[in-house]
């Protein structure tokens, strides 16, 4: 398996087709995204011809101010170079001083008083903006009504599906129930694997009624903008009339966190925009593995892997901008040779390396070399409840010698560890 490219700001600006940036924490993804979002208007495109996707309203909104302050930024950086001499010390402003500046400062100027029109939004944002922009493409009932929250019409059709159809005789089948219920709604474009089991018949008449009574109460809600979307793209009869319509409005297609994604929201990428449009996918292969929002691993690589009929083009962002850099060496170390993924889609963790030169960690005025441990409780088998007790032992201790034997460098000097540098993680909140 050949290295990705190391991806460069600064570099050639990514061409028709899709480009992943594969990113690791503290890489910069958002920095990368306001600054490629810079660079494309400062080419010429207007902000309007922009579509940037992410996975919640708070990032939405994040992302658009993280936007409008690199505009800002690269601005008046620019025209302090163009009025008075003065170099820029930022590497993209340095690049794009190079250039046209009286063209490209009245582009970014343009752009930051339009930046209310820029699509920065969710998926299923985007998909409301695009049913509407659609029209008759879309087969879409004016007259029904968007509904926010769905939890309670879910809690409903789970509990009468369940009343009438589950053999409930079972302790905890009820609880069991609503799991199952609650996930084929809320991830309505998942195959419900096995089919034919007890749950499997249940999860499709919940479904399947969840969908009846929606249509019935002529609501709608965030999934249902997503399936009317895909739907529009899948028609044999005007599906490639809309992708053209969607593809010519966004020449410029950014996802962030693409590792989220799911089956449906990727086929919405790729058939809309993969084809004739810039696509840039920035994400965390290694996050996959959880499942965030109905994210999988098989989707990323399936994207990775479209080089039939679209160029695919694939960077790192190998450079951590947070940890120290006896951190990111350490976490290399344990992880560097396992597969994060599954045996058909594996995921190895890339070599990232430290922005930072040194270590921030001391003790006794020593500059720590390797700031990452593996502890381990000594002693034959123990069980359960005195394996637990003696990890507690063993973290209060480890954290009393924080406090009393280490400093922390800060502000080119050293002071004393406190406990608010400290964090506990556990695997429950109890």
């Amino acid at each position: 398996m050949s290295t990705p490219e190391k991806f460069e700001l600064t570099g050639p600006l990514p061409d028709q087709g899709v480009t992943i940036l594969e990113a690791s924490a503290g890489t910069g993804k958002t920095y990368a995204i306001a600054a490629l979002a810079t660079r494309f208007i400062a080419e010429g495109f207007p902000i309007e011809s922009l579509l940037i996707v992410t996975f919640s309203r708070a990032a939405a909104g994040e992302l658009k101010s993280r936007v409008h302050q690199r505009l800002a930024s690269t601005l008046s950086s620019l025209v302090s170079f163009s009025s008075i001499g003065k170099q820029p010390e930022d590497e993209i402003d340095k690049a794009l001083a190079e250039g046209d500046v009286e063209s490209i400062c009245e582009r970014l100027n343009t752009a930051l008083g339009k930046i209310d029109e820029a699509t920065i939004a969710t998926i299923h944002e985007y998909s409301s903006r695009m049913i509407a922009e659609l029209g008759v493409l879309v087969d879409h009932d004016d007259s029904s009504t968007f509904v926010d929250d769905m939890s309670e019409l879910i809690e409903d059709v789970v509990a009468d599906t369940y009343l009438s159809s589950w053999d409930h005789k079972a302790k905890g089948d009820w609880k069991r129930a609503q799991t199952i219920g609650k996930e084929v709604c809320f991830k309505p474009s998942f195959k419900i694997i096995p089919s034919d089991t007890e749950e499997g018949i249940f999860a499709h008449k919940v479904r399947s009624e969840f969908d009846r009574r929606k249509r019935s109460m002529r609501i709608y809600g965030y999934d249902d903008m997503v399936d009317r979307l895909t739907d529009a793209l899948d028609d044999p009869e005007t599906g490639n009339m809309a992708a053209r319509v969607l593809s010519k409005r966004f020449p410029i297609v950014m996802v962030d966190e693409f590792q989220d994604t799911d089956p449906q929201q990727w086929r919405i990428i790729e058939k809309a925009f993969a084809k004739h449009c810039r696509v840039i996918l920035i994400g965390d292969p290694k996050q996959a593995i959880y499942g965030f929002r109905g994210g999988d691993v098989e989707t990323y690589q399936k994207a990775k892997s479209q080089k039939d009929w679209v160029p695919v083009s694939i960077r790192t962002m190998s450079v951590n901008y947070r940890s120290d850099p006896g951190v990111a060496d350490g976490v290399l170390e344990l992880f560097g040779s396992a597969n994060l993924g599954v045996d058909s889609s594996p995921i190895q963790l890339p070599p990232v390396s430290a922005n930072r030169k040194s270590n921030r960690i001391f003790r006794s005025s020593e500059r720590l070399d390797k700031p990452v441990l593996v502890r381990r409780i000594p002693g034959s088998r123990l069980s359960a409840s005195d394996s637990r007790e003696a990890i507690d032992r063993d973290v209060i201790a480890q954290i009393y010698d924080l406090v009393e034997n280490y400093e922390l460098e800060s502000n080119d000097s050293l002071r004393p560890i406190k406990l608010n540098d400290i964090a506990v993680l556990v695997r429950r909140n109890k």
